[in-house]
């Protein structure tokens, strides 16, 4: 029941995992994952890995689903992983709590765009 849930401290959570690759779907490190949602403990940074794989534990303890994450992908580094690339914005939207018997859903992927000089100066129309 929910009151023992509560009694032992196990709270609930929402394992969160994707893949950050560029156009050409190769992964991109160290792009800066910020994932806000309606929580004490929103918003909470992870870095993508070698593999361009982040991770993101979200504690959704009492919270009413469907629940929205605003997930914001910025590249902090410049060139060092590859490339400049724009900051991208996405949403995820979990229905209802994960049934841990549930299969396990395919990692999802998150491309990112190149910004190229043109778009970092400024155009007149």
């Amino acid at each position: 029941s929910k009151a023992d849930m509560e009694a032992d401290g196990s709270g609930e959570f929402i394992n969160l995992t994707g893949i950050v690759v560029d156009e050409n779907s190769v992964p991109v490190n160290h792009i800066k994952v910020t994932a806000e949602w309606d929580s004490k403990d929103s918003p909470i940074e992870v870095y993508s890995s070698s593999k361009g794989i982040f991770m993101l534990e979200l504690d959704a303890t009492g919270l009413d689903y469907p629940l929205m994450i605003t997930l914001t992908f910025t590249d902090i580094d410049g060139e060092d992983n590859g490339g400049i690339f724009m900051q991208s914005v996405s949403k995820v939207v979990f229905m209802e709590k994960d049934d841990p018997t549930d299969e396990i859903p395919s990692i999802p992927t998150y491309q990112l765009t190149r910004a190229t000089a043109s778009e970092s100066n400024q155009q007149s129309l």
